[in-house]
């Protein structure tokens, strides 16, 4: 029994569209098989006109692996943000989803309820606390989407 799926869909750039176009059940993949789901895609794309510029996708660690065996670089030090497109020698940039990211971070720092950043200060879960509560206990709406 399958617990996940890995959905390949096609977003226009210039154009208000999405589809689907390929979905694989899955109980795991490995990175080396999602680059190769993904360069099949791109490969079948190709023969229909439609030219991918770039690839989003979520921080989970294996995808950002999967972006390293696509050719990018995802160390700070040597950053690269793109891959080169197997037929076509076009850049093809990696976009991490910054929605997922931002999420991905409110539930370690609600989880974990400190964070250190490089320079050794520290986020912590009771400032977000602090800052609701002020929220609720003033007459004025901050336009921010903090709640209970």
């Amino acid at each position: 029994m399958t617990k996940d799926a890995f959905v390949i869909i096609v977003v226009g750039m210039n154009t208000s569209w999405k589809v689907p176009i390929a979905y694989y059940l899955i109980n795991g993949i490995n990175t080396e098989e999602k680059a190769n789901i993904i360069l099949n895609c791109f490969r079948e794309l190709d023969t229909t006109g439609i030219i991918i510029k770039k690839l989003t996708f979520d921080g989970a660690a294996n995808n950002l692996l999967m972006a390293s065996k696509l050719g990018a670089n995802l160390q700070y030090s040597e950053l690269k943000l793109y891959f080169l497109h197997t037929n076509r020698n076009d850049k093809m940039h990696i976009i991490i989803d910054s929605c997922h990211i931002v999420k991905l971070l409110r539930n370690c720092l609600g989880d974990w309820k400190i964070l250190y950043i490089m320079n050794g200060e520290t986020i912590k879960w009771s400032y977000f606390k602090n800052l609701v509560n002020l929220q609720n206990e003033s007459t004025y709406k901050y336009y921010m989407l903090l709640h209970n």
